[in-house]
C-alpha cells in the first residue's frame, strides 16, 4: 500500500481533523500529494470546489496545518511520561554503576 500512495499523502493524515476519506478524495481529484500543496489549494479555494467538501473543510485544513506546524515539537502527556521514566531508569542505572 505504501508503494501505491505517495509519502506526502500519508503525511496529510497527520493533520488534525482531516480524515482518510477526505485525504483520498483530495488526492484523487486534485492530484495533491503533499501538505504544502494541500495548504496552497486550501488557501486558493480549490478544495471547496470538490463535491462533498466545502469552505468549512478548507478552514479546518488550514487550522490543522497550523496546529501541526506549531505542535510538531510538542509531546503528548503519556509520551512525555514514558520518556521521563526511561530517563529516570537510565540515570539510576548510571548512578548505581559508579
Amino acid at each position: 500500500m505504501r508503494k501505491e500512495i505517495p509519502q506526502g499523502v500519508l503525511e496529510m493524515l497527520t493533520i488534525p481533523g482531516l480524515r482518510p476519506d477526505k485525504v483520498a478524495k483530495i488526492h484523487r481529484q486534485l492530484g495533491i500529494a503533499s501538505i504544502e500543496e494541500l495548504e496552497r489549494a486550501a488557501t486558493e479555494g480549490r478544495v471547496k470546489a470538490i463535491r462533498g467538501l466545502g469552505a468549512a473543510l478548507e478552514r479546518k485544513i488550514l487550522q490543522g496545518i497550523e496546529l501541526r506546524r506549531h505542535g510538531h515539537r510538542r509531546r503528548h502527556l503519556h509520551r512525555a511520561a514514558a520518556l521521563l521514566r526511561a530517563a529516570e531508569e537510565n540515570l539510576r542505572a548510571l548512578h548505581t554503576a559508579h
